[in-house]
């Protein structure tokens, strides 16, 4: 009867969703050529780690990374919002409208005292959590670093801003402090990525891969035909989006112009195998694939790139990983990471590459890595 129970119990979660029919195991494997390189033996992957964020060196709104601005408060509408320090325009300012700054400091420790009370986020045990340097409340009032270092713009009648009354520069502070709440909290992470990038054996973090995919889906093809006599390409096929496979069709046209540069590439899926973390947040990225390029002149020179294909209607979904491909980019732009005497390593973050824009994607890509 187990053959039966078997059955009854497969369709049973298959009803409720727990199991799919549809579902494949596909297997993802290093080509024999590669383990046997010395790319593969001795080789690297630098990446990052997450870490607890920690806030000892904050000493002021900027060292969190909150954005020196003015605040414009509007006497006659009550409300406020945030302008740079030089959008202020006079063509913008009708006949009858003055604008002038006010410093914090020049506005009467009570009012602001009276405006904080109002937060219940202003608190010394709060602020201290994310500027562990302050000593107290007093400091965060009259320091430069902290609130003394920010102004109003009041916008009115002639009289209400030459003479602002107590009651007009109460509730700009209410209305400054609603917004510095905003842009503290924005700052403030629980974790981080770490700005140093370590080394790890490639062979360790590279390893086969039983993946589980639908069989109906895109990524179940894994262009095995195509890649099999691709030496570049290191696994035995491409289980990606059909974004990845276009990229990796790109780079096939390009090779051989790279190796005119480098002496050997190397391209490796990055099938969940590794990650970086964010500086900010230390939120995990997974770049799709690693391009290396390997250039011998005396000692070794590695340039490893991290690549992220994604579709246009993707883009704006994760904006963030783009922008810290471009942070990794101006970090590392200058710097060579050394692991030993002979091998060096060059780290590189490339702007998404899209289908539509694929052009300029090997723009950049041969300008990043100094092809004209």
């Amino acid at each position: 009867d187990d053959s039966k129970y078997i059955s009854e119990l497969r369709t049973v979660l298959k009803e409720k969703g727990i199991i799919d029919d549809d579902e494949i195991e596909l297997e993802l494997f290093l080509k024999e050529d590669f383990k046997k390189h010395k790319l593969y033996q001795s080789g690297q992957v630098y990446k990052n780690k997450k870490v607890d964020k920690s806030y000892s060196h904050v000493k002021s709104f900027e060292d969190l990374g909150v954005k020196k601005k003015n605040f414009e408060y509007n006497i006659l509408s009550g409300s406020g919002s945030d302008i740079a320090v030089f959008d202020v325009q006079s063509d913008d300012i009708p006949e009858k409208i003055k604008r002038q700054d006010i410093s914090l400091s020049a506005i009467e420790p009570h009012i602001i005292r009276n405006a904080l009370s109002r937060n219940p986020y202003f608190t010394f045990e709060t602020l201290s959590q994310c500027f562990p340097n302050l000593t107290s409340m007093s400091e965060f009032i009259t320091s430069k670093e902290y609130l003394a270092g920010l102004s109003i713009i009041l916008s009115g009648p002639d009289n209400d801003v030459t003479n602002p009354s107590n009651s007009i520069k109460y509730q700009a502070m209410v209305e400054l402090l609603d917004r510095l709440e905003r842009e503290v909290k924005a700052n403030v992470t629980e974790f981080a990525g770490t700005p140093e990038f370590e080394p790890y054996p490639i062979q360790g973090v590279f390893e086969p891969r039983v993946l589980k995919l639908d069989k109906n889906s895109e990524r179940a093809n894994g262009d095995q035909e195509f890649l099999k006599d691709k030496d570049w390409y290191v696994f035995n096929a491409n289980y990606g989006t059909s974004e990845e496979k276009a990229f990796v069709k790109m780079l096939d046209r390009y090779v051989d112009e790279l190796k005119k540069y480098y002496n050997e590439v190397f391209l490796i899926r990055n099938e969940r195998h590794m990650k970086i973390h964010n500086f900010k947040d230390g939120q995990a990225f997974e770049p799709d694939f690693l391009l290396y390029l390997l250039k011998d002149g005396g000692e070794e020179l590695t340039y490893q790139l991290f690549i992220e294909p994604k579709g246009k209607h993707l883009q704006a979904y994760e904006p963030w990983k783009e922008e810290f491909l471009q942070e990794l980019q101006e970090k590392f732009k200058d710097k060579l990471l050394t692991f030993n005497e002979r091998d060096k390593y060059r780290i590189i973050g490339i702007p998404f590459y899209n289908y539509e824009d694929e052009n300029e994607f090997k723009k950049s890509l041969f300008e990043t890595i100094g092809i004209n």
